[in-house]
């Protein structure tokens, strides 16, 4: 296994998901919220947006994609570590996926300090 420290995302998410099997279920429901929400409030968030890293119109193809690919893998993104790293963890949807586990993590107390 590689350091930690130089492992890509997939690596990470792959062993996120191999660590804490049984959080996957509540995480992928979050992210799957967070790309609904901002699919239904498109107009809304568009008049907010502040992240500068990338423009809102970028983001919301993320979550429409991300959204999709949960509803298309249904529970496989949940039970396989390797599904789950490479559909919500390559690319440009890395930023999207760790944005949501930083939420998740942070914005409500998780049972489980060692997965946050």
């Amino acid at each position: 296994m590689k350091p930690f420290h130089q492992m890509s995302s997939k690596d990470k998410a792959r062993l996120l998901h191999q660590l804490f099997p049984e959080h996957m279920p509540e995480l992928i429901r979050f992210i799957e919220a967070v790309c609904l929400t901002i699919i239904e409030d498109e107009q809304l968030l568009r008049s907010r947006w502040q992240y500068q890293a990338m423009d809102f119109d970028k983001w919301l193809t993320l979550a429409q994609i991300i959204f999709a690919r949960i509803a298309q893998n249904g529970e496989g993104i949940t039970a396989e570590p390797e599904l789950f790293a490479q559909s919500l963890f390559s690319g440009d949807f890395a930023d999207f996926s760790i944005d949501c586990i930083q939420s998740y993590t942070k914005v409500r107390k998780h049972p489980d300090d060692k997965f946050t």
